[in-house]
């Protein structure tokens, strides 16, 4: 069972194979202003273990969440089909996926307008 910190590098590499995001993937909202698009992985807090009646650990799950920036909300429904759809294909430790989408959101950061899709995804073993 891989930890947390490794599941989130795979993550990030699957995520920088997408080629409008290659090298644009983050652990946190930048702190200098970069070029959209951009993606940031988040790593809330949740994971859970499973244990048998030997105390044995038979099944982990661990939650990420994407967030995937961009100008326009085209260009974010395009990033989040392709983010989608390159996860579902990739494997990441043999985990099972369950990928969820919250609707795209208009936002204004030093005034400049952006938007955002959260995709939260679900890892288990």
């Amino acid at each position: 069972m891989p930890d947390r910190k490794s599941v989130f590098l795979e993550l990030k590499s699957i995520l920088e194979t997408v080629p409008d995001l290659s090298g644009k993937v983050y652990s946190a909202y930048p702190k200098k202003k970069i070029s959209l698009p951009f993606a940031i992985i988040k790593t809330p807090a949740y994971s859970e273990e499973a244990y048998t009646l030997d105390d044995s650990v038979y099944s982990y799950a661990y939650e990420y969440e994407i967030h995937i920036y961009a100008k326009t909300a085209q260009k974010v429904d395009e990033l989040t089909d392709l983010v989608i759809s390159t996860l579902r294909s990739s494997d990441v430790y043999n985990a099972q996926m369950s990928i969820n989408a919250l609707p795209d959101v208009e936002a204004i950061d030093d005034m400049e307008v952006y938007h955002v899709v959260v995709l939260t995804i679900l890892l288990q073993w």
